[in-house]
């Protein structure tokens, strides 16, 4: 299991190599989530997600993964295998507004004052 600096409340998970992953939503439920992403530097904004996945793909020695993702962990494969395609998630966000630098997310959405505030 892996820890996020980025994420640090979020649940571990597993450090994986994934090669030519198949996605596929296990409900139609989608969830709005916080997520943020190398690519977009500095920013969040809430992202609809698929609250449960199964991800078919090969692992590093080429031997067949089939599991079951939820919450946290199905949002983690969806953000990725969208790189994949093009997408970051900025694509995937239904109202622009939520998109906000960090220290403006964690001052409005989060409610965490700076020293100097």
């Amino acid at each position: 299991m892996l820890e996020n600096p980025r994420y640090p409340d979020a649940p571990q998970v597993p450090l994986m190599v994934v090669i030519n992953p198949v996605v596929t939503p296990l409900t139609e439920e989608l969830e709005e989530g916080w997520e943020g992403c190398l690519s977009v530097p500095d920013m969040r904004g809430l992202v609809p997600r698929y609250a449960a996945v199964r991800l078919q793909c090969l692992d590093r020695d080429g031997q067949p993964v089939d599991l079951v993702a939820k919450e946290f962990f199905a949002r983690v494969i969806q953000h990725e295998a969208d790189h994949l395609n093009g997408v970051v998630y900025l694509d995937r966000m239904r109202d622009l507004s939520t998109l906000s630098h960090i220290a403006e997310w964690n001052k409005h959405w989060l409610g965490i004052r700076e020293q100097n505030d």
